[in-house]
C-alpha cells in the first residue's frame, strides 16, 4: 500500500510541477513576442533584411557537440527563441522528442547558455519520470538549415505586413522568401521549395 502511495505522490508532484514549468514557459514565450514584434512591427524591406541575416547566421553559428542529432539542434533552436512552449507537447507523444529536448537543455548547461529556468525544472522532472512510449509519427526528417529557414520566415510572416511569396504585382520582388533567399545565398526557388515542405519539418510550422 506504501509502495501505491508513495507512487502516486510522485504523479501528482510531477503534474503540478510540469503545470507550473508551462505556466512560466508561456510567460516567457509571450515576452518573447512582445519584444519581437516591437522589432519587425515597422521596419521597411532593407531593415527586414538586416534582421533576417543576423537571426540565420546567429543560429548557424551555434557550437553544438559533435555527437548530437538534428533534432537536438532544432530544440536548442527552440530555446533560444523562446517558443519551447509551442512544441513541448511533443515531448508527451514521442520517445525521440523528449530524449532530444533533455540533450538540448543538457547541452545549454554545458556552454552556460541562458534559458529558461522551467526548462530546468522539466529537465528534473524528466529525468525522473523516463521518456514516453511513442504515440505519434513525427518526428520527420528534416535538416537544421531548413528549420531555421523556415522558423525565420514564419516569424517576419507574422509580425510584417511582407508576404512568404512573390506577389505577381510586386516588381521588386518583396517576399519573405526572397529575404532568407538574399541573406543565405540562395535562389527563390530553393527557399519557396523550403517553406511550401514545411509540413515535413519536425515542428508543426503553421500552414495557413
Amino acid at each position: 500500500m506504501c509502495y501505491w502511495r508513495t507512487n502516486i505522490s510522485w504523479v501528482i508532484l510531477g503534474t503540478l510541477l510540469l503545470h507550473d514549468v508551462l505556466k512560466k514557459l508561456k510567460l516567457r514565450h509571450l515576452q518573447a513576442e512582445n519584444t519581437l514584434r516591437g522589432q519587425l512591427c515597422d521596419v521597411n524591406f532593407q531593415g527586414l533584411t538586416e534582421w533576417a541575416a543576423h537571426y540565420i547566421e546567429e543560429h548557424m553559428k551555434v557550437r553544438y557537440s559533435k555527437n548530437s542529432t538534428v533534432l537536438e539542434r532544432v530544440w536548442m533552436r527552440s530555446i533560444f527563441d523562446d517558443d519551447v512552449i509551442k512544441f513541448i507537447y511533443l515531448t508527451e507523444k514521442s520517445r525521440k522528442m523528449h530524449i532530444a529536448l533533455r540533450a538540448a537543455i543538457e547541452e545549454c548547461m554545458i556552454q552556460n547558455l541562458d534559458f529558461d529556468p522551467a526548462l530546468e525544472q522539466w529537465y528534473e522532472n524528466a529525468k525522473k519520470q523516463g521518456p514516453p512510449a511513442s504515440k505519434g509519427n513525427r518526428p520527420v526528417s528534416s535538416d537544421l538549415a531548413s528549420h531555421i529557414f523556415r522558423s525565420c520566415i514564419e516569424r517576419m510572416k507574422h509580425y510584417t505586413i511582407f508576404k512568404s511569396l512573390r506577389d505577381e504585382k510586386d516588381a521588386l520582388h518583396h517576399s519573405l522568401c526572397d529575404i532568407v533567399a538574399i541573406v543565405s545565398n540562395n535562389s527563390y526557388s530553393n527557399i519557396k521549395r523550403t517553406w511550401m515542405t514545411r509540413e515535413k519539418d519536425v515542428f508543426p510550422f503553421d500552414l495557413d
